[in-house]
């Protein structure tokens, strides 16, 4: 079986805090501390350690000298690619699982399904390619306008016509309902129509 390298990471680091839990009962209860455990093996317990050692032999080392020479600087850098690609990963599961939804929502639905749908903003506009948010979902997808120009904020009414999560593909149309525009009717025109 094969361990992934953030597992042995936090297996050291587990390591690291049990060797530092047994050295510290070690000092509290007065015993010595094996000299084969450096400062590099507790992970910055490096003064106490020496401390107790010169306690115990007797001798009165500097205090000034630096506790940390024998330790390699961190790599900050280290596991960022890692972290990269799970969260590419993470993305891609999050989409196939909102996809997955959809295309089962409309299977279950007699009619077309519509979802209220806010532009985010224009990403290509010569394809007239737009970002979306579908309320009812929380999902950011992309949408290719059918009425052209659309403007951030505005809001439209959208139906999924073919859903394929595994491709990632979802093909939106405007709804034929509301005819893809959001109908606000104020409390005036409702008066005006019923006279």
């Amino acid at each position: 079986m094969t361990s992934t390298p953030s597992l042995k990471k936090v297996q050291a680091v587990v390591k690291r805090y049990l060797r530092r839990k047994q050295v510290l009962e070690l000092l509290r209860d007065g015993q010595p501390v094996p000299s084969q455990i450096s400062a590099t093996d507790l992970g910055g317990l490096g003064k106490e350690l020496r401390l107790a050692r010169n306690n115990i032999s007797g001798d009165e080392g500097p205090e000034d000298d630096n506790l940390f020479t024998d330790m390699s600087p961190i790599n900050y850098k280290d596991g960022t690619g890692l972290i990269k690609a799970a969260r590419f990963v993470q993305n891609g599961s999050n989409e196939y699982w909102m996809l997955e939804y959809i295309k089962r929502l409309k299977q279950k639905a007699k009619d077309d399904i519509e979802f209220e749908c806010m532009v985010l903003g224009c990403f290509n506009e010569e394809k007239q390619l737009y970002s979306i948010f579908i309320h009812e979902i929380a999902f950011e997808y992309k949408y290719r306008s059918e009425k052209g120009q659309l403007n951030a904020g505005d809001t439209i009414w959208l139906t999924p016509m073919d859903i394929n999560p595994r491709m990632g593909l979802m093909t939106l149309t405007l709804s034929a309902r509301s005819r893809g525009l959001k109908q606000t009717v104020s409390k005036s025109t409702e008066t005006a129509r019923a006279a």
